[in-house]
């Protein structure tokens, strides 16, 4: 492995040490059968360091990580190179040398540090599993569930961040694996060609590189331990983690169900805030008076460049040497941005003081809503929590915009090539960007603790009684109805009569007016519905008319109802009809052009509902459509094929085409099935057959009888045709019907050993004249 394979590795173990700074996870128990560490005696550094089997025995683990120390130390006091190793070699050895003493430092902080939080997580589980109750009695304070809360949201935040270690750290053992067997395979193979070599430098040679082949397995053993050991702590932590969530819940649904807000809560709430107000005033005069102070110094800077530049025309340095332009330039951009970072810090501290004022309305508006009755109240308190909510998350997203801009601000001053200037510079920048996110996260928090308290407030919605929701829809609706009854939409002119004058007067449409007529609108429709449904049913029971008839008829009384009704409504609510006066030229082009056909389509229809040539029902042909009429509207009508399709047609398409209703005075239609029998069949029994056929057959009608035509003699059979008749008001399908007749009739015959002929021709030859048949005989010719 080279030294660029060196620094791979090293890579991966920066991953597992910033696991390690920020939590040691890994679920326990699930190590994979441990790799040993234990390599050829006598490595590049002269002594073997190789860590123990197991990650439990800490003994071998410390004396492994004090051997290592200690070859280590060899290694780094050895200035001449080894026999056979490249410089390249050493720094490799150096460096692997390095890893493997790191890792098994960590490895023991770990396996030392899992004994106790396998403690830690039995004893959180036995609190978890025996808590039921609080100490005290219910009901609890709100402040109490507001703490639980919050630290359920941190502890959920921590599982959360120790599951995603875990994953992370499965992955870098799975790659620690794959490099320690890649790494087992390159000893061996080194080991090979030592045996192999031929002359003492070669031997020398293989000799070295079989040995930091060792160093490198051990190295990678030990970072694959460690990776082990890290996941086995994490795993631990989320262990504990969840647990806690798991009690925190309990405990969070327990408060919840009696809590209460006192005054007494509030006071304290509002004293702590106070006490914080006086101390952000004070640091809001301080940020101030070094606002004042810095703007004072870059005042004096600027005068200062401006004087040397009047002194010396030229620039350059002052005749003493020790003044510079460029020097007087550089302090002026240093205080330019002292000054512009006091000035952020007073007007940030400014505004997190608006957002100290915020949240003390917030509890305030909070107690107000747990307490009062006052629903009026209530409904302004979540209506000032919303605006709150809105001018909180403006200002995060400023702030947040804020920090990306000085973050990467293109427009940085340039101070010079000074290290005290360069540093002073980005440290001032550091300090604004700390100052950005002081007032990000006090924002975040005023936003995140808003959300609680919406939650409590839907919590309580769901517990409200029908009486308390019905009040508060009542009030809604009453303050929405006085709100917007007199709003005028528009105004539109009329003309009165008045003592036999003709007066112009403007009439106001609000949406009182307008709500009114939707109101009448909307009654008189269901009015008109049900009267319409009841007309038709008494056309049905009392007058004896079709079902297909009084729905048309039911529909035109809707329509015309509902019409007479607008009209009516208007003059109700003292709306004029010239309020659609407007409407009055496109209404005229659209009956003239765009709407012919419609008006064709209704006119044919009310001739369809007066004359009746058609009813539902019905089966009917028109043009290429044949099937059953299942509805008959004011526009279309719609009829059913056999195939199941639904087509509509419009109803001037019935009275311009001819049209064939099979139905139109009887449901009863004659249908026929002709067939063909052999000519030593006896015609009679023929047609008993038929006619017994007939008789069995359910659907076809006995009356008028089914009777049999001899047709004719055929040229290959005797031709029969067998007339029935079957109902279309059953829904009868003639072709289906037609089909089970063939069936019947062909197992009758068979039955009765009656034939049906195929055709086929009979060829006679006439006898060849005497003399004809000799000369054929003879072989000769006919002439």
């Amino acid at each position: 492995m080279s030294l660029l394979t060196a620094f791979k590795v090293g890579i991966l173990r920066l991953g597992i040490l910033g696991l390690l700074v920020t939590a040691m996870t890994g679920p326990a128990g699930a190590q994979s059968p441990v790799l040993p560490l234990a390599g050829p005696a006598g490595g590049p550094a002269g002594t073997a360091a190789s860590a123990p089997q197991s990650a439990d025995d800490g003994a071998g683990l410390k004396r492994a990580l004090e051997a290592a120390q200690a070859a280590f130390r060899r290694a780094a006091a050895t200035v001449d190179l080894p026999v056979g190793a490249s410089r390249e070699e050493v720094l490799e050895r150096n460096h692997l040398m390095g890893e493997l003493v790191a890792s098994l430092q960590h490895t023991i902080e770990a396996t030392e540090r899992l004994p106790e939080l396998r403690q830690r997580v039995a004893m959180q589980e036995v609190r978890t599993r025996e808590w039921s109750r609080f100490p005290s009695p219910p009901p609890y304070s709100i402040l109490l569930v507001d703490q639980l809360r919050s630290a359920l949201d941190a502890a959920t935040v921590k599982v959360q961040g120790a599951e995603a270690r875990v994953l992370l750290l499965k992955d870098q053992e799975r790659d620690g694996e794959e490099q320690y067997r890649e790494a087992e395979v390159a000893r061996r193979q080194s080991e090979e060609r030592a045996a192999e070599a031929g002359t003492e430098e070669q031997r020398n040679r293989q000799r070295w590189r079989s040995e930091l082949a060792g160093l490198r397995l051990r190295a990678a053993a030990a970072s694959l331990e460690e990776a082990r050991a890290l996941r086995a702590v994490t795993a631990a932590e989320a262990d504990e983690q969840r647990s806690l969530v798991t009690l925190l819940d309990k405990q969070v649904a327990v408060a919840r169900q009696t809590t209460h807000f006192p005054r007494a809560d509030l006071e304290t709430v509002l004293a702590d805030l106070e006490h914080r107000r006086t101390d952000l005033e004070q640091k809001v005069d301080a940020a101030r008076a070094a606002s004042l102070r810095s703007r004072q110094e870059l005042t004096a800077a600027q005068q200062a460049v401006a004087q040397f530049r009047e002194a010396h025309p030229d620039g350059g340095v002052a005749g003493d040497g020790t003044v510079s332009l460029a020097a007087l330039e550089r302090a002026e951009d240093l205080r330019r941005l002292q000054a512009d970072t006091d000035d952020l810090a007073a007007e940030v501290t400014h505004r997190v003081l608006d957002v100290l004022a915020w949240e003390r309305t917030g509890w305030q508006m909070r107690w107000l809503l747990l307490n009062s009755g006052d629903h009026d109240k209530l409904r302004e308190a979540l209506s000032e929590m919303e605006i709150l909510s809105h001018r909180l998350q403006a200002w995060g997203l400023y702030l947040e915009n804020e920090i990306e801009r000085t973050l990467n601000r293109s427009d940085r001053p340039v101070i010079g090539h000074a290290t005290g200037a360069d540093d002073t510079a980005q440290a001032l920048q550091q300090r604004q960007v700390e100052i950005l996110r002081t007032a990000q996260q006090a924002v975040g928090t005023l936003l995140r603790t808003l959300s609680l308290w919406r939650q409590d407030l839907q919590a309580r919605g769901a517990d409200r009684t029908v009486g308390m929701v019905a009040r508060e829809a009542a009030s809604d609706l009453w303050r929405v109805v006085q709100d917007v009854w007199q709003f005028e939409i528009f105004s539109a002119e009329d003309t009165l009569t008045v003592d036999g004058r003709t007066v112009i007067a403007t009439r106001s449409v609000t949406v009182g007016k307008t709500g009114g007529a939707l109101l009448f609108l909307a009654a008189g429709y269901f009015i008109s519905s049900w009267v319409s449904r009841r007309l038709g049913r008494f056309a049905v029971d009392r007058l004896n008319a079709g079902d297909g008839h009084a729905s048309m008829m039911t529909r035109w009384l809707h329509f015309m109802f509902l019409g007479l009704l607008f009209i009516a409504v208007l003059y109700m609510v003292n709306i004029p009809l010239t309020v659609f006066a407007f409407l009055g030229g496109a209404l005229a082009i659209g009956l003239g052009f765009g709407t012919q056909v419609l008006l064709k389509n209704l006119v044919s229809g009310l001739m369809l509902l007066v004359e009746r040539p058609l009813r539902v029902g019905d089966r009917i042909e028109v043009g290429s459509v044949s099937g059953w009429v299942t509805d008959i509207g004011v526009r279309s009508s719609t009829v059913r094929t056999n195939e199941g399709i639904e087509i509509l047609v419009p109803n001037s398409t019935f009275i311009e085409n001819n049209v064939t209703n099979w139905t139109y005075s009887s449901s009863a239609v004659r249908r026929s099935v002709r067939v063909g029998v052999d000519y030593a069949a006896p015609p009679e029994t023929v047609r008993d057959l038929l006619l017994q056929i007939c008789t069995r057959h359910g659907q076809v009608l006995q009356t008028p009888p089914p009777r049999v035509l001899f047709e004719d003699f055929g040229s290959d059979a005797l031709l029969f045709t067998l007339q029935y008749w079957i109902d279309y008001s059953q829904t009868s399908d003639g072709a289906q019907i037609a089909s089970d007749l063939r069936f019947m009739i062909r197992q009758a015959f068979d039955a009765a050993g009656i034939g049906i002929p195929y055709p086929q021709r009979v060829v006679h030859f006439a006898p060849a004249p005497a003399g004809a048949q000799a000369t054929a005989e003879a072989g000769g010719r006919f002439p």
